[in-house]
Formats: structure tokens, sequence, C-alpha cells
């Protein structure tokens, strides 16, 4: 191999080829996914036959995959391409499924998952494994994150501990009175700065763990959530006003009522008219009787069509199909071409197997041949009934053995003579003969009187009809459209064949369609109508077509028209359509069953039947949804939920707080933990037994285990309450300058006014910027980070006090509620007190040394001021005044070296981000921004006008001014960088000259 040739074995070959892997997922429905990938090229010095690439594996997780989801060299896994699980079958590494494994595999390139469930963000990882089965470790994913500094960290919630000596086991009697009725023991609870007191019964907590059950019981009742069996307004009822329809609420769904809508009483009923809405036939009532009543549905008056309307005839069969359709061209009905097909009559005909064709021209049937493509001619029974089951007396032509028969009885055939010929017999025939004309295939009786000979009708088949074989044909002639149908010998039954044409052109051959032909699709359960415009099928409003056996426009009084527009009935009275109220109901007005809804219009109440007269019932007029959140204790199963309103459903919901008789390690030590739902520094938590006192805002527990309360009335147990602890803010694994309501408030508003800012300063609209949103985002993105790299205006000082706690050195700086979240850097923590140093104020050694040394000598210098500066500090050394410790941002972790032996308060000394929006809007750091990320947007377009010197233009060309935007771009940033060291821009009050070297 030559000096600077590639080895095909070097290291690192896998992870050049896996960081070139690409994958994607796509969502194929709300439970499928198509996972794909594109397999890499063989890294440098690599061919597609040694390539390090040798297959792949594919794990899921619902959170992002991390380290300890990657898989160990050496180990083959089995995949299960199911994400589901409780139904996954395959391997799983930690907490990730593996859902595809594809070894020795350079060709599989996708993967279809299943068990997804809808809304719920998955995370897939492919990873790619060699010959000896190694894997690129970090993978390729279907996702992006941001950065990270470290591994976020959930949130914790605040818990207080009661501890129980002896410890009380789950089965341990508690000692409480199980009277009736049940004594009651009262606990206090103060839960995120709320107080709730709780009545524990006694007689359902007689040993320890109904204890716990009784008080996670009472505090699912804290909050006076709904108490019942059902759901909150069940059984209440909503009107809708827009739709006209009544619904019953049942706690998670509105029910949909049959009701009556009507202006009057409909059960006073003489001439009314009756809309049976169930299969919306109309009647009229006439002497006591319903009538039924044609109607004339149509969109527009029938008596005076508009243009363009269409009119299709029904031959009026059950189900009614059209024969034909006409378009009103304002005075007459103009008959345009109809297709009566499921397909679209312009398109190519996509023939298969079992499709048949009856010519009329030629009266003769066809089935497609798929191996030749062409029409085999066939035959089948023609007859209005089942061949089967012939009625008596009818006939039957053997046309191989040019044989007649008639059916005498239900099982005999009898044979009769028949002349068999081409020509008429001649007129010497006796009467009752018959005659089978071997031409037009047609059965004849002589008979005396004219015409002679009388036609009869004959199954023509040359086999016993009744004996039907094994997909022999039918040809219903009684259907309308006839039909044609197979015999199943399996099933013993007829199949109705579904590809079946009945015309006098090749259904294989394309149509030739006119314009404005009419295309009924037949598919599905009613017919859809199409209108061709020349080059393709358009939709016809359904609003323009009147269906109707007879000409619509024939209006007679007393003709009932339906506007299927607005839904309202006419009648014709005297050449006129004159409106009419309609009793719409399911049931026979005059037959009401008890518990009848009637809405009356007129005065918009709702009244129920009771059998003998109505009684109004009260509804709603908006929709009985419960408002999100809403709670609601089942007190059947004792749970408690809350109304999703995403959802529409109740979901199980989570207490305020829930006690366990465990502790936080899992030691089961008996005592009683109680645990905030509220996870993060804001959760916290108090329990106590006696009355809850609130001092302004703040609630405040008096005391704790009274007479007569509960942790009082345990028998034989030392109850005590160990101090509560506050909850604990996770770590968001983000930079603080990214972190809302840290580094951002998430307003985007002042990077947009600066943006048209720079676009202006640039020349923008006079001159064209070639510069996009993201590289102007981009501009002021570089600027903030600059500054808050260089200037200490970036940052603001604050003082906290921080608890510390015996033998603990490690803090987690989270806390959002005290501010903690938003420290950046840690410039010092002092002891409050020491050996030395009792307080912070003029009774320390420092200010007694200051007072005495002005008393005496009325002055103080400076150098009597450093003299004793030194000896403070050399003191802070000596008895741990100033505490040596270290600070990482990126793990928001304080670490403090030296160890306490008791709680103290200790003060920190820090420096906390500012956000963004305060950086670009404030009076000395907005004009530093500004010039800075128009020094970044000019260096971005010279690069852009740099790329040619000169354009071709008008009197010999335009020159471009890359040059002189990168000089300016230079000065700008030298300008910004003079105004940080002159403390122009530059917090030396707060964090001192050399801040901008020490904070960060």
């Amino acid at each position: 191999m030559g000096t600077f040739d590639s080895h095909v074995d070097a290291p690192k070959k896998l992870q050049q080829e896996g960081e070139m892997l690409e994958i994607f997922l796509e969502r194929v429905d709300a439970n499928t996914g198509e996972i794909t990938w594109v397999i890499p090229p063989p890294a440098d010095g690599c061919t597609s036959d040694n390539q390090a690439y040798n297959g792949i594996v594919i794990v899921a997780n619902t959170v992002a995959n991390g380290p300890s989801n990657w898989p160990v060299d050496g180990t083959v896994y089995t995949a299960d391409p199911t994400v589901d699980t409780d139904l996954h079958a395959g391997d799983k590494i930690a907490s990730a499924l593996v859902v595809g494994a594809f070894y020795n595999d350079k060709t599989t390139t996708s993967l279809t998952v299943t068990g997804l469930i809808a809304n719920t963000a998955y995370f897939f990882t492919a990873h790619v494994v060699d010959n000896v089965n190694r894997y690129h470790k970090q993978g390729m994913s279907t996702y992006s994150l941001p950065f990270l500094y470290r591994q976020p960290q959930i949130d914790l919630g605040g818990y207080q501990e009661i501890q129980i000596r002896p410890k009380g086991n789950p089965t341990d009697a508690t000692g409480l009175a199980a009277g009736s009725p049940a004594t009651l023991y009262t606990i206090d609870l103060i839960v995120d700065n709320s107080g709730f007191k709780l009545n524990v019964r006694g007689a359902e907590a007689q040993t320890y763990s109904e204890l716990v059950t009784e008080i996670n019981r009472e505090i699912s009742l804290a909050q006076n959530p709904f108490q019942s069996t059902i759901a909150p307004s069940a059984g209440a009822y909503w009107f809708d006003s827009t739709t006209g329809k009544l619904f019953q609420w049942d706690g998670s769904q509105h029910n949909e009522i049959p009701l009556i809508t009507e202006l009057v009483d409909p059960t006073d009923v003489t001439d009314e008219y009756w809309l049976d809405v169930d299969d919306n036939t109309l009647y009229i009532r006439d002497g006591g009787v319903w009538d039924v009543v044609t109607t004339i549905d149509a969109g527009f008056d029938p008596a005076d069509p508009p243009a363009n309307s269409y009119w299709s005839e029904l031959d009026g069969s059950s189900p009614s199909l059209p024969v034909r359709a006409r378009t009103w061209d304002g005075s007459v009905w103009c008959e345009r071409t109809l297709f009566l097909q499921d397909k679209d009559p312009s398109c190519a005909p996509d023939l298969g197997a079992s499709t048949y064709w009856f010519d009329e021209n030629t009266s003769m049937l066809f089935v497609w041949n798929t191996t030749t493509s062409q029409w085999d001619q066939t035959e089948g029974i023609a007859w209005d009934v089942d061949p089967r089951s012939p009625a008596v007396g009818t006939f039957w032509f053997d046309d191989d053995d040019n044989e007649l028969f008639e059916r005498t009885n239900s099982s005999t055939w009898t044979e009769r003579t028949v002349i068999v010929s081409g020509t008429q017999p001649s007129s010497a025939t006796i009467d009752g003969t018959y005659w089978f004309d071997t031409i037009n295939q047609q059965l004849f009786i002589k008979q005396a009187g004219s015409p002679l000979w009388a036609p009869l009708d004959a199954i023509i088949w040359g086999t016993d009809p009744t004996s039907t074989e094994s997909c022999d044909l039918w040809f219903d002639t009684s259907s309308s459209p006839q039909t044609l149908r197979v015999w199943d010998a399996v099933d013993i039954e007829w199949e109705l064949v579904e590809s079946f044409t009945i015309s006098t052109t090749d259904p294989s051959l394309p149509q030739t369609v006119p314009s404005g032909a009419v295309w009924a699709q037949t598919s599905g359960t009613s017919i859809v109508y199409w209108s061709w415009d020349g080059s393709q099928f358009v939709l016809i409003d359904s609003s323009t077509i009147i269906e109707s056996t007879t000409d619509p426009t024939d209006v007679v009084n007393g003709d009932v028209w339906q506007d299927t527009t607005n839904n309202i009935f006419y009648e014709r009275e005297l050449g006129a359509w004159v409106a009419k109220e309609v009793i719409e109901s399911a049931q026979d007005p005059t037959l009401l069953v008890v518990g009848t809804f009637w809405y009356d219009s007129t005065n918009n109440t709702l009244n129920m039947w009771n059998g003998a007269a109505w009684v109004n019932i009260l509804f709603s007029s908006t929709a009985l949804f419960p408002k999100d959140k809403t709670l609601w204790f089942n007190t059947t199963s004792e749970i408690l939920f809350e109304w999703d309103s995403s959802s529409l459903q109740w979901v199980v919901s989570t207490p305020i707080a829930v006690a366990t008789l465990n502790d936080r390690k899992g030691c089961a030590n008996g005592n009683i933990i109680f645990t905030t739902s509220n996870l993060g520094s804001t959760g916290a938590i108090l329990v106590g037994d006696t009355t809850i006192t609130e001092n302004l805002t703040t609630f405040v527990i008096t005391a704790f285990k009274t007479t007569g309360t509960l942790w009082g009335a345990l028998v034989d147990k030392n109850v005590s309450a160990k101090p509560n602890i506050v909850g604990v803010d996770g770590l968001t694994g983000v930079p603080s300058s990214d972190t809302l309501g840290v580094g951002t408030d998430g307003s985007a508003d002042e990077r947009r006014e600066l943006a048209d800012s720079i676009r202006i300063q640039l020349g923008y609209p006079t001159v064209e910027v070639e510069l996009t949103k993201v590289q102007l985002d981009t501009a002021i993105q570089k600027s903030l980070e600059a500054l808050r790299q260089r200037s200490a205006s970036a940052y603001r000082r604050v003082y906290f006090f921080l608890d510390a706690k015996v033998n603990e050195q490690n803090y987690l700086m989270t806390n959002a509620r005290v501010g903690f979240n938003k420290i950046v850097n840690v410039m010092g923590v002092w002891r409050i007190t020491s050996a030395f140093l009792s307080t912070v104020h003029a009774a320390g050694v420092y200010g007694q040394t200051i007072l005495q040394h002005l008393y005496h000598m009325g002055t103080y210098d400076l150098v009597s001021y450093h003299l004793i500066s030194d000896y403070i500090e050399q003191l802070e050394q000596l008895f741990a005044t100033r505490i040596t410790y270290t600070f990482d941002e990126g793990s928001r972790e304080l670490f403090l070296f030296q160890r306490f032996t008791r709680d103290e308060k200790l003060l920190l000394d820090c420096v906390m981000e500012r956000t963004e929006q305060e950086l670009i809007t404030g009076r000395w750091t907005k004009k530093w921004i500004e010039r800075w990320a128009l020094g970044e947007a000019k260096v971005m377009l010279s690069q852009i006008r740099g790329k040619y010197a000169n354009l071709p233009g008008a009197g010999g060309g335009v020159s471009l001014n890359a040059a002189d935007l990168m000089a300016g771009a230079q000065e700008d940033f030298a300008r910004c960088d003079q105004e940080i060291d002159d403390f122009v821009v530059n917090d030396v009050e707060n964090l001192g000259i050399g801040s901008e070297f020490i904070i960060g």
C-alpha cells in the first residue's frame, strides 16, 4: 500500500461510518410507525465489501436514550418490533427496548414498529454493528436534543416523617376507638402554604395499614371535591339550540335523546303532519289514522327549478335507481347521457377474474379471460326466479337433446312433444302444439285465433336446471338492475357476481363520454352524481338535484315539498307553497311512551310525557362538560378523579400529598411519611394535630401530639415529628443563559426589534440586505454570548443565606423558590458566627477596632485600615470564618471543604444571570449589544458579497463593498472592547475591576 493510503483495519472506522448513518421515523397512524435508514458509505480506505458496517441494532424509548441504553460489545440482541412494554418479547437495554436487530445484513433499510401510543413521544436510536459484534455506542437517533451540561434530574417533593417508636407495623393495632358513630381524630396539614384539617375515622383505622389508607382518603377530600357514586351533573339535560338536539350527560359524555320539537303540544293532533325520523317517512292525520305522504325532496322549488338544476328520473323499484338524467334549461328538461356504475366511466377499465358482460346487442353472456385479456363466451340460466325451485307450469327446453319439459309438480319434469325447427310449422298443426324456434331461441304454442303461435317463457339449458352444478351461472331477470349469480357448491347458495355489466358496448374498451353526461355513482348506501365537463367528472351539488319518478315541475294542489336545504315542509295550496308545521318524532305522537321529550319552541321549555301530561324539565343551554381540573371523589371506589378537558374524560387525579407507612429509603421502619405531590422547591408539607393558625399569609402549626388528636390517641407509641424537608428542584441540564426564567423570559420581541434595527443600519430597504432571519438571530446570539463572556454588566450581584447541615458538604443549587437556580458563580462563602466573630454588626472585632481607633485619634488612616483588614483576613483563615469551596455551574453543585458539627447559616456572595431581554433593553448594554451584533452581521454580509469583486451592470458594472463591511465590523468590535476596558459597559461597583476574569 502507498505511504498515504488508509488502513482498512485502523481504529475508529466503525465510528466514522456510524456517524454517517441517517435514520428517520414516520408515523403511519396513531399506533404504527415506519423507521427507515440510509446505510453509510464505506469509511476512508474501505469498500462496500470490507466496510465496518455489518448490520444495525435499533432501540426505542419514551425518553432520550443515554449511555445506560447503549449496547454492549460482543452481545447479540433479540428484537421485537413492538414498543408496547407489556407485549414486547425482545431484549431490553436498561429502559430501552430492542425493536430491530439486523446482523450480517447490509441490505435491510426499513422497519415497521407497532404498539405506539397516540400523542406520545418515542426516541429511536440506531447503533451500527461490525462483523465481530462491536457497536457504535453513541448511535444515531431520529431526534435531536439541545446540548446538556449534565443529565437532567427530576424534581423531588417535600416531605415530613412522623416517627413512631416502637415502629408501627402494618398489622399492628392503632388503639383508635371503633364505636358507632365513628370517633373522629384530627390531623392538621400545611401543604404548599395552604392549611387543611383532616378528620380520620377511628373505625376505619384499626391497624396502621388501615390508618395510612384512611389518611390518604382524607387527603383526597382535603380540596373539597364533588363526592358521589356518580360523576358531577350525571343525568342532567343539555339542549343544543344550534342543532336542535337534546343530550343527557352520563358523567362522562353526552348521549343524544330522541326529541320532539314543536310549537304546540304534539299530542294535540288533528290534521297535523308527522315525520317519522327513523325512516324519514311523512304522515298526515286523516280521520284518526296516519296516511303516508309522498314528498318531493329538493333543495329548490320543484315548480320553478333554477337553471342547470338536475332531475334524476327513478325507475320506482326498491331501492329506486335512476334511468334517465336531465337538466333544466329554464323552460324544459334536456336529457343527458347517464352512466349508472360504481367506477368512473372515463377511467380505463380494470377488469379482473370473475368479470362478466351481457351484450344487449347479441343477448350473449361473456366472462373476462385474465390470461388472454379478452372476452370468452359463456352461458347462464336466464330466469326470474331461482332455477333450483321453478314454479309448477314452468317450461324447460333441453337444448342439448332438443327436448321440452313442463314442471307438473314441485319435483317432477314431464316431457312434452315439441317441434324443433328454425322455420314456422305449417298452419295445419293442431292447437296446443309446441314449437321451439332455434333461430330466435324462443318457445311457442299453437293456439286458435291470431296470432297462431303465442310465445312462452322457458328455461333454456342443457341439463336439469334444478340440479345446479358448481359455478353454474344464473341471470336473474327479475331484479332491477338485472343481476348475475354463481352457484357456490360449498355453502349451497347463489353468490352475487359483483363485477357484472349490462351494456351494448364492450366494457373493456375506453368509453366516450359526451359533454354534460351524468354519472350516477352507485357505490355505498346512496347515489352520488357527477357531471362531465369535457375533461373530468365534477361533483354535482346535491342541493341542485331532484330525484323523482315523474316530472317534478308537474305539481298540483295537495303535493308536499320537503325543502332539503332549509328542512322545511310545504304543501301546495291554490297554486302556492304554504309552510307546514311537522311533528318530528320516532314515535306516533298519539301513542307517546312515558319519558318522551318535547321541546316547546314557542316558550323554549323542555317537557317530558308522564303518560297523562307534560312535566317541565330543567335543562342547560350549554354543554355540560366540567371545567378543566374539576375534582370528583368516587365514594364507591374511593378514588379521586379530575376532568381532563383535552381528552374529555375523567382521569385519576394526584392528591395534594400522599402518606406511606415507610421511609424514603425503603427500609420499612414503620414511620409514616407525608410527601407532597407538588414537586420542586414550592413543595412543602408540615404535619400537626392541633388547630392551624394563620399569621398574615403564612400558616403555622402551633403544637404536636395533643390530647384527643390522632397522634395523642395512638396507644403504646412514642410519636414525634421530624423536621419537615422542602422539595428539591431537579437539574434541567441546559445552560442557565438558555433556561426560561433565568437567562430569558421567553419573549422574542426584543430580538425582533434589534434585528430590524440592524437591517436598517445596513441600508434596508433602499439597499437589499442579503441576510436571512436565521443569520440576524445568530448575530444577536453571538453578541449576547460575547457580552456574557467579557463584561460583568451581564450579571447581577446578590447575597443568599444557605442552611448548612451537620456533616453535609455538597449542596445542589437548584432551588427556584429562593433563586439558587439563577446563580452563575459564587464569589465567597462566610460563616455568620465563628470562634472570634459572634455577629456581623459593629459588636464584632472588626467594628470594635474601628470605633476605638476613631474615638482615640479622631480619624482613621489608611495604613491602620490596611493593617486591620489584613488582621481580620488572618483571623478568618485561622477560625474558619471564610469557607473554602468550589462551585460547578453545569452540575449546580456547591462543595464546602469544611464539615459542620451543628446546623449553621452561611452567607453566600453570588453572581446571578440577567435575562437577555434585560440586556437588550438595558441603559448601558443595549447599544453595546446592538453594535456588536451589527459587526457580526457585517462580517456575514462581507463573506456573501466578497465572493465576487463586482457584478455586471449599467455603465461597466457594480462594485461590492465586502472590504468596507469587514473593516467596519472590526471597528465595531474594537469600540465594544474599549467600552468594556473603560468600564462604560462593566459593573465595577458590584463585581470589581477584575470581575470579568472570575465570573462565567
